[in-house]
């Protein structure tokens, strides 16, 4: 049974029909019902599902550190975790491992780190990351907040920034996390890298990932 909550023209709740209304971020909105349910198995459909599976859980890692203070100022209508992964549906293959042309983030309108590059320092304790600041560089935009991310080849999270670095550093220390598995600079390493602006409304275009095994 449906109710409707502000009269006849108002948004409602339940199902009628083929049509279910529902509420998001505060909007109502009305959704069609799938005309049957199924549960496809072949090649292709499971390895679809394998590479939503694996950045879904990836996304879930860094949603509180990376992904909302990234993507939420820029993510619109939806969640800033549901653009995070629709961005990056093709971001691993079917071998679960990441593709760094597809791995991205972003899509505001500031520029992003120029010049970025990054790797583990001698002792493989620190990776360490750094970018310069053109010459042109305002100094509001030299506030901007710079976040940073650090994955292997399948994903794994390596290490992550606190996000209280600023364009203006033009480097960071991002220590490994507890699950790090690369034990050594000789491993590729995967970077996802944005920044913010200082009042958290825009952030850096789209970029795809830095590959360090470049």
């Amino acid at each position: 049974m449906a109710k409707i909550k502000q009269g006849i023209l108002g948004g409602f709740s339940g199902k009628v029909a083929g049509v279910v209304g529902t509420s998001w971020k505060g909007r109502a909105v009305m959704k069609s019902r799938p005309l049957s349910v199924a549960n496809p198995k072949t090649d292709a459909q499971v390895e679809q599902r394998g590479k939503f599976s694996d950045i879904a859980e990836l996304a879930s890692k860094i949603l509180t550190t990376f992904v909302q203070p990234v993507e939420n100022p820029i993510s619109g209508d939806i969640s800033g975790y549901n653009k995070f992964v629709k961005d990056n549906k093709a971001a691993f293959n079917g071998s679960h491992a990441l593709v760094p042309a597809n791995f991205k983030c972003g899509g505001g309108k500031l520029v992003n780190l120029e010049e970025f590059s990054g790797g583990w320092d001698s002792g493989d304790s620190v990776f360490n990351v750094n970018w310069t600041n053109s010459a042109g560089t305002s100094a509001i935009r030299k506030t901007d907040k710079v976040y940073v991310a650090v994955f292997d080849e399948y994903g794994t999270l390596c290490g992550i920034s606190s996000g209280a670095a600023t364009r203006n550093d033009q480097t960071v220390d991002v220590a490994p996390t507890a699950e790090n598995t690369i034990t050594n600079s000789a491993y590729p390493t995967i970077i996802l890298y944005a920044v913010v602006s200082a009042d958290g409304r825009d952030v850096s275009v789209m970029t795809a990932a830095y590959d360090n095994q470049e």
